[in-house]
């Protein structure tokens, strides 16, 4: 058949398991503009909160050259860090996708051969659109064994050979290259200032996890591996003397169990005759949350609405982002007051939205070598994800430096002092909440997260019985 990927490519796949979750659309116009969508919904009817990106890239005219902003070597194009690479990245994922798909299913350049033209290979759609103009660094998750940027063995080749990052790797990698600390950022053959100087990124900052799935057996280990690739550990903005350790820069934000129940009651009182759940977009076994280490489950927050949603009732978060929220130290001031915090203003160094939950399938795990207990800078994945990084960008331009921050109501701040564009990320939740555990000395929640499976065996013992609901159904068994 000429349609599909050949029964060769089939019959050499290994049999793996994970999950196919990325959320994006491609639409092709008439006019021969691409418009790229990156979001964390579903084709389903709209009983969640999600979050959207979209952008449109212009065709490249027949007379465009290397000077006029766009180049057909990638390592020029990844030198560069601005996120002209997004086409090599998109086009690299969808190979990745047909790779992967079933026999007689059309895969990607079937389609744009057919529907969009003058195309022969994934290659050439990287060069078709000035992807030179994109905002932010596309991050993709394909699964395999993938090393980072330091690896040597089992190297990914994408497209014409290259090597593609993923995951968190590729998250760390865009940092290390805007920090300055590795690589050199250019342009033309022109140096350009690091987008995050010295002093932005500090050892105090914080990794803000939102998710509306936790994956089973998390341990210390893998969190903080997973925690070590978003915030850089190598880089020389981190204290040396800084002795906390990396899994207690997380945070984990979850929602309760009365939020949900509150959202689910709201939704039935307005829709009496629904039959339909809407607490259902956020998946945690009561099993599962036993399985995890304590170190783990008390990095977990409250999830909590910030922002009222256009319905007269609150929504279930499928939203899933990542973010490296500054120290409030060095968040500026705002143009109409002398406090950031007054105003319940975070600065971002970065923010992904991204379909990635937290899981081994979608964050990666390491491989271990066979001499010793090192580990390399391979990570293995299972998943297909997709997600945009937003990275502020402080260079001294006040043309193009901006900086990430959450919305705020009482704050209509478009510049800070310093003249740098404040651009409000519209992220509905507190990036500071409550944490489950009030006082860090004792192993109590205050809250019962949210379970989307519970079990009577599993409600009374291991960490769920450290949960208000779990001791309730204890003692409930002992009264019997």
């Amino acid at each position: 058949s000429n349609i599909g990927i050949s029964t060769m490519v089939s019959e050499a796949r290994l049999n793996c398991m994970g999950v196919h979750h990325p959320k994006f659309m491609l639409l092709f116009e008439k006019s021969g503009s691409l418009v790229v969508t990156v979001t964390s919904s579903n084709m389903t009817d709209q009983k969640a909160t999600d979050a959207t990106w979209i952008q449109r890239f212009y065709p490249i005219s027949s007379d465009t050259t290397v000077g006029a902003g766009q180049t057909s070597s990638y390592e020029e194009v990844r030198n560069r860090c601005d996120g002209s690479d997004f086409g090599f990245v998109l086009a690299d994922f969808l190979q990745k996708q047909s790779e992967a798909a079933r026999l007689s299913q059309i895969i990607p350049i079937q389609f744009l051969r057919k529907f969009v033209g003058n195309i022969k290979s994934l290659d050439d759609l990287a060069l078709k659109f000035k992807f030179s103009d994109s905002e932010v660094h596309l991050v993709s998750t394909v699964p395999g064994i993938h090393p980072g940027r330091s690896g040597s063995k089992h190297l990914s080749q994408g497209l014409r050979g290259k090597r593609i990052l993923y995951g968190p790797q590729r998250v760390n990698d865009v940092v290390e290259r805007l920090s300055g600390k590795v690589g050199s950022s250019s342009f033309n053959g022109h140096k350009t200032r690091p987008w995050l100087p010295p002093g932005v990124l500090s050892s105090t900052d914080r990794l803000v996890i939102q998710t509306t799935s936790l994956g089973a057996k998390w341990n210390s280990q893998y969190l903080e591996a997973v925690a070590e690739q978003y915030m850089n550990t190598n880089s020389s903005d981190l204290a040396e003397d800084d002795e906390t350790q990396m899994i207690d820069k997380v945070d984990i934000i979850w929602p309760t169990m009365n939020l949900m129940k509150r959202i689910e009651d709201e939704y039935k009182k307005r829709f009496p005759r629904s039959r339909r759940s809407v607490s259902h977009f956020a998946f945690l076994s009561s099993q599962g949350f036993n399985e995890s280490d304590l170190a783990c489950a008390s990095r977990m927050v409250f999830y909590e609405p910030t922002v009222l949603p256009q319905i007269p009732f609150t929504l279930s978060p499928h939203i899933k982002t990542y973010t490296r929220l500054l120290n409030k130290k060095v968040l500026p001031s705002c143009e109409t007051s002398s406090s950031t915090i007054q105003n319940g203003v975070d600065s971002f160094g970065w923010i992904m939205l991204t379909s990635a939950c937290l899981s081994r399938g979608a964050q990666g795990y390491a491989n271990k070598m066979n001499v010793g207990c090192e580990y390399t800078s391979e990570r293995s994945y299972l998943n297909f994800e997709l997600g945009v990084l937003f990275v502020s960008r402080l260079q001294g331009y006040p043309e193009s430096d901006r900086l990430y921050s959450s919305y705020s109501k009482s704050c209509s701040c478009r510049k800070d002092h310093d003249n740098r564009r404040i651009i409000k990320m519209p992220t509905p939740f507190n990036m500071r909440p409550k944490p489950y555990q009030i006082d860090p000395d004792e192993a109590e929640f205050c809250e019962t997260p949210y379970f989307h499976m519970m079990s009577r065996k599993s409600l009374m013992t291991g960490l769920c019985s450290l949960t208000p609901f779990g001791n309730w159904f204890l003692n409930q068994k002992k009264h019997k």
